[in-house]
């Protein structure tokens, strides 16, 4: 249901205004909200986070609720993972408003776990993203925000566009500054985590020095909401229903704003990704059957400006590709070239695998 309206701003700095409808309430059951609290905490070698999931390899500090203020004046609230040493280290930020450890989206709640055997990852990792405990012992700090108006961040949740991706812009900026981070930093993540990577990378931030999405839709209009030129709300519908956020916050409402403007504007035009703005080395994947995010991947690698692009299609699910030991291995080796400098020839693979 529409409740209010809202102002954003499209690719040009002009203002939209915009549907808001209420979102699932942060402390509802099915949020699984951790709640609010700011601490640091140290994850203990061989500790096991959750009954089921493999003991942590190595200590893991996390650095919970940490407030980072956006250029607007909204201030969110990330998770910060990272190694158990005063050592700057370079950074992945997975950004989605699916909670920053356990939240409205889980693994747990797929048949057969997805295909992912439990003991595979540690539990840490947020919906689609890199889990922390693989990551911190290999020497990368993770970066979980909840984005704007996700959980207790202020704002609205967006449905992507280039508020959205100036709001990831300003984490990387803001996590380059701090004492943990080398001030090179990455992306990573599925679906949503790499949709999300489209429109940050595009705004070009400074210290964003490489992404990898794992297939993500580029167009939100011609891709998911109106395929075909058909009205599709289910799954808008379903990803609205699951997010949490606080009586002042609220989701962006596409399903409104679709069937009020049914053919395009200057809103839906925001929704796309403008691809040939990135140019930062891309490790990309897609699979030859996702109904929602095979032509969007395809386009994103056809399209970016990237001279160093790799493209990987697959022909099996997408979680358990994501999580798969050997392909993690190989988005290491990625990263270890294009955040740590490493000349580990992650540079010379074939473009297209």
């Amino acid at each position: 249901m529409n409740d209010r309206t809202a102002i954003l701003r499209d690719k040009n700095g002009n203002d939209m205004p915009i549907m808001v409808r209420k979102a699932l309430h942060v402390h509802a059951p099915c949020a699984r909200y951790t709640g609010f609290k700011q601490e640091t905490l140290l994850l203990k070698k061989g500790s096991i986070r959750l009954k089921g999931y493999m003991p942590l390899p190595c200590d893991i500090i996390l650095e919970r609720d940490v407030p980072v203020t956006l250029r607007d004046g909204v201030t969110i609230y990330t998770d910060i993972f990272r190694p158990n040493d005063d050592l700057p280290h370079p950074a992945i930020m997975a950004m989605s408003p699916y909670g920053k450890e356990i939240g409205s989206q889980w693994l747990d709640d797929t048949p057969n776990h997805a295909g992912i055997p439990m003991e595979a990852t540690s539990g840490l990792q947020k919906f689609e993203g890199p889990d922390p405990a693989y990551w911190c012992n290999h020497g990368y700090a993770i970066i979980n925000p909840d984005v704007r108006g996700a959980y207790n961040s202020e704002g609205i949740i967006l449905f992507f566009g280039s508020d959205y991706g100036r709001d990831g812009a300003d984490i990387i900026e803001w996590a380059a500054q701090q004492k943990w981070c080398n001030g090179r930093i990455g992306m990573s993540g599925n679906s949503w985590l790499a949709i999300s990577q489209w429109f940050t990378a595009a705004q070009n931030p400074p210290h964003l020095k490489a992404i990898a999405p794992w297939e993500g839709l580029s167009d939100c209009h011609r891709e998911v909401a109106t395929r075909g030129g058909v009205k599709m709300p289910e799954f808008v519908k379903m990803l609205s229903d699951s997010f949490a956020s606080t009586e002042q916050g609220g989701i962006e409402d596409v399903i409104g704003m679709m069937n009020e403007v049914e053919t395009t504007n200057a809103w839906w035009a925001d929704k796309e990704a403008e691809l040939e703005k990135i140019d930062v080395p891309a490790y990309i994947v897609a699979s030859y059957t996702n109904p929602i995010h095979t032509y969007g991947t395809l386009e994103g690698y056809r399209r970016i400006s990237s001279k160093e692009k790799w493209l990987r299609i697959h022909n099996t699910g997408e979680w358990d590709d994501y999580y798969h030991k050997g392909h993690t291995q190989e988005l290491r080796r990625f990263f270890d070239r294009y955040l740590k400098g490493e000349d580990n020839g992650g540079s010379r693979r074939p473009a297209c695998a």
